[in-house]
C-alpha cells in the first residue's frame, strides 16, 4: 500500500512528492552496504516511468529519507524466502503540470476529435476541438486540423495547418486520471457515434470549406483511457505551432 504524505512544487511541470511504501528485501541483500542500493533499485523498478493515481508520472527517484524497522517473516520456499519487509519514506520527481502552464511538444497525430501531442517523455497530451481557435476545420485528405485565419479585410482566409512532427505550444486546461475519465467515457463514445452518422456537410471536416467547423459539442475524451491525460488549449495568440509566430 502506498501512502502519499506531501507534495511540494519544484519547478513548473515537475513536483517533489513524498511517499511511503513497504519494500521486501531478499536475505542475499542483508549485507552491509547492500540494502540501500537494493532499496533504491526496487523503488525505481516499481515507480519510475509509471503513473501514480492522482499524483502524476514518476520520472526519477530523488532521495530516500528514512528506512524504518524491518520485519522478517518465515519463508515458505515459494513466494517468500525469509524476506525482510521494511517501510521506506522517499521522494520522487513527478511530472504533473499546473493549470494554465505553457507546454511545448510535437504534434503526434490529428483526428476528428482533436490533436494528440508528445512531450518526448510523455505522450498522453490532447487538444480537443473545443479548445481550438475558431474557425478550425479538419482536412480529411491531409489528416490535420487547419486554422482558417481571416484578417477581416475581405480577402480569403489564410490556412494554418497543424502538421505532424511540428513544435506546438499549448496551455494546460486540466490534468485527468483514469478514475476521473470513467464517468465521461461512455458519453464520449455516444458523441463520436452521433458525429459519425452526420452528413459530411454538417460536420464541416473539409479544409476547403469556408464555414467554421461546428465542433463545440464534441467530447475530448479518448475511447482508450490513458492512466493520465493532460488536456490543453490553443485558443490564444501565441499558442499553436511555433512556426506561426516565430
Amino acid at each position: 500500500m502506498i501512502y502519499k504524505l506531501n507534495q511540494t512544487l519544484v519547478v513548473e511541470m515537475f513536483i517533489l512528492t513524498l511517499l511511503e511504501d513497504e519494500v521486501a528485501l531478499h536475505p542475499s541483500l542483508f549485507g552491509k552496504g547492500k540494502h540501500v542500493p537494493a532499496i533504491k533499485t526496487l523503488i525505481e523498478d516499481k515507480f519510475v516511468d509509471r503513473v501514480i493515481p492522482d499524483v502524476g508520472l514518476a520520472v526519477a527517484l530523488y532521495d530516500i529519507l528514512s528506512i524504518k524497522d524491518s520485519y522478517i517473516f518465515p519463508g515458505d520456499l515459494k513466494d517468500s524466502q525469509g524476506d525482510a519487509a521494511c517501510r521506506v519514506q522517499f521522494r520522487l520527481v513527478v511530472f504533473r503540470p499546473k493549470l494554465n502552464e505553457l507546454l511545448v511538444g510535437h504534434v503526434k497525430s490529428c483526428t476528428p476529435m482533436g490533436i494528440q501531442i508528445s512531450l518526448g517523455f510523455f505522450h498522453d497530451v490532447s487538444v480537443p476541438v473545443i479548445h481550438m481557435r475558431n474557425p478550425c476545420v479538419f482536412d480529411e485528405r491531409q489528416r490535420c486540423w487547419v486554422w482558417k485565419y481571416s484578417a477581416g479585410d475581405g480577402k480569403p482566409p489564410t490556412n494554418y495547418p497543424f502538421r505532424e512532427n511540428e513544435r506546438i505550444c499549448i496551455r494546460v486546461k486540466s490534468v485527468q486520471f483514469t478514475d476521473s475519465l470513467d464517468s465521461t467515457l461512455e458519453a464520449s463514445r455516444r458523441a463520436q457515434a452521433m458525429v459519425a452518422k452526420k452528413p459530411e456537410k454538417e460536420m464541416n471536416v473539409s479544409a476547403t470549406q469556408d464555414t467554421p467547423s461546428e465542433h463545440k459539442h464534441v467530447s475530448h475524451v479518448a475511447t482508450e483511457q490513458p492512466p493520465m491525460l493532460v488536456v490543453g488549449s490553443v485558443e490564444e495568440d501565441g499558442l499553436g505551432l511555433l512556426s506561426w509566430w516565430i
